[in-house]
């Protein structure tokens, strides 16, 4: 046998012994992580927006005089500061379980928002939304305690299928930017910058999910892949705030958000799921939409 044969032998012998390692799923602690790094992402979210009130419109002025009114924002960086806290837990918790686990605890995030809203902003909640909160508190018991019903399996990954995955929603992005060209303000625009947004954030997300099968440059590919997503997701997502009402877009952009990684992972990546995990799923995103008022308040401000 040759040298370079016996490399590639070696090779993909550690990527599959690194698989079946990741496959040693810890459901538990990918929503403990999960939820954590969602809480602090979200309440930097909303900071890096209150920052973005006071920057420059984003392509209503020169590129770096915008980038410039961010940068010197001091309220900007500390949102900033406070989601790049919350990423490597959110990052982690992709190696520990399937995107069924990670990525409702976008949940956590909103609930977050929402007690910011009522906390710090001093404002009232009604019966609706409370039945919110309890929705986003009770949607990841429920998935949690399905987990235990699952026994994981060996993923069979279908390289071809996940290019044309990413291909579709690239051309579907880039038919949504030129149509918003279209519309100066208002409802179309705005809706168009949340499903970009939610579908970079998701893209972003099955990205993370897919590092944690990798080793070498496919894992930074991957990561690259992730990094360019999230980077993209949180420019649409300012601008999304800045065309449009937040309690429309909010709606839009974390419903895609849940809901395509968590299909990618079932059909793409062959994750198990049960009736538990989605109703949980389901929950979760009811949860979201009965909080949208809330959240969209703290966000405003």
């Amino acid at each position: 046998m040759s040298k370079k044969q016996n490399y590639h032998r070696n090779y993909k012998q550690t990527k599959n012994n690194h698989q079946n390692k990741m496959l040693g799923t810890n459901p538990i602690l990918a929503i403990i992580l999960s939820a954590i790094g969602n809480i602090l992402m979200s309440l930097g979210a909303v900071i890096q927006k209150q920052g973005a009130d006071t920057a420059l419109e984003i392509g209503k002025h020169p590129l770096l005089d915008t980038i410039k009114s961010f940068l010197t924002n001091e309220t900007w960086l500390k949102g900033a500061a406070l989601a790049l806290t919350g990423l490597p837990l959110y990052f982690l918790a992709f190696q520990y379980g399937d995107l069924i686990y990670v990525q409702p605890m976008i949940g956590f995030g909103t609930l977050a928002i929402v007690l910011y809203a009522l906390k710090i902003l001093k404002e009232k909640t009604t019966k609706t939304e409370l039945i919110g909160i309890l929705f986003v508190v009770l949607g990841p018991i429920i998935i949690a305690y399905g987990s235990q019903n699952i026994t994981p399996n060996e993923i069979q990954i279908n390289y071809t299928l996940i290019i044309v995955f990413y291909l579709i929603f690239y051309l579907i992005i880039s038919i949504l930017l030129l149509m918003q060209t279209r519309f100066e303000k208002g409802k179309k625009k705005a809706a168009i910058f949340a499903i970009t947004t939610g579908t970079l954030l998701g893209l972003a997300a099955l990205s993370g999910r897919l590092t944690s099968f990798h080793i070498g440059l496919q894992y930074l590919l991957f990561i690259g892949i992730l990094l360019l997503n999230l980077g993209l997701g949180t420019v649409s997502s300012q601008i999304m705030y800045q065309k449009g009402r937040a309690i429309i877009t909010l709606n839009i952009s974390n419903s895609f958000n849940l809901i395509l990684p968590v299909t990618a992972g079932i059909f793409i990546l062959s994750e198990k799921t049960n009736i538990m995990l989605i109703t949980g799923l389901i929950i979760i995103l009811i949860g979201c939409v009965l909080l949208s008022k809330l959240q969209s308040t703290a966000i405003k401000k």
